[in-house]
């Protein structure tokens, strides 16, 4: 990707998946690979042209794969989404695409969804667990509002993203059950979420003078 060899980056892409499961590659070829661009980009290593280059390659595979993945053989409805204003849709896809495959009935909603759009959505999917992930702190306190409204609605609501991995403080203030700092861990937890239902954990108080 860094040299922008579309057909050679391809050509890796379409041999891990012939010789490894799907979900092995998205975590440890597609992600540590995007990661590990990312951070040449912060270190002034990579141009944003070869960040973009390799996004683009690795989203047109991740839509492709989502769209091919085989059919829910499990029960249980899970939608994913980003709030408000978030835009960044790699982790959600990511999630979106290993639930598929390990036979989750998974509906990915993608970026920008209001919480407004959302209550009609879930009105007509009745999902039993809804996922959402935010990487800024705005984005974040959207993904606040949702937490509130499916607490109040009684609805199974789970959250993860960059911004909660930065600042572990956040995660006391959110209605509902941390994933963790990991698709792999947010995954088991996921499993476990449905399998079990637990409520959501209480949450910090905001002072007055916060408020």
């Amino acid at each position: 990707c860094l040299q922008y060899h579309e057909a050679g980056a391809e050509a890796v892409l379409t041999k891990a998946f012939s010789l490894y499961p799907a979900e092995m590659v998205v975590l440890e070829l597609l992600q540590r690979g995007l990661v590990r661009i990312g951070e040449l980009w912060y270190q002034n290593k990579a141009t944003v042209q070869q960040e973009h280059f390799a996004s683009a390659l690795a989203m047109r595979r991740l839509n492709t794969l989502v769209t091919a993945a085989p059919p829910p053989n499990r029960p249980g409805k899970i939608m994913v989404a980003c709030p408000a204003d978030e835009h960044h849709v790699f982790a959600p896809l990511f999630l979106t695409l290993i639930l598929r495959y390990q036979g989750w009935e998974t509906i990915y909603l993608g970026a920008n969804v209001p919480l407004e759009y959302l209550e009609s959505t879930i009105a007509t999917a009745k999902p039993d667990l809804i996922i959402m992930t935010a990487q800024q702190l705005h984005t974040a306190a959207s993904l606040y509002k949702v937490a509130e409204y499916l607490q109040l609605e009684g609805v199974l609501f789970a959250y993860g993203g960059r911004i909660f991995n930065q600042t572990p403080a956040l995660r006391s203030r959110i209605p509902g059950h941390f994933l963790g700092e990991s698709l792999e861990t947010a995954v088991a937890n996921i499993d476990f979420l449905l399998a079990k239902r637990p409520f959501a954990p209480q949450v910090d108080p905001v002072s007055e003078k916060h408020s």
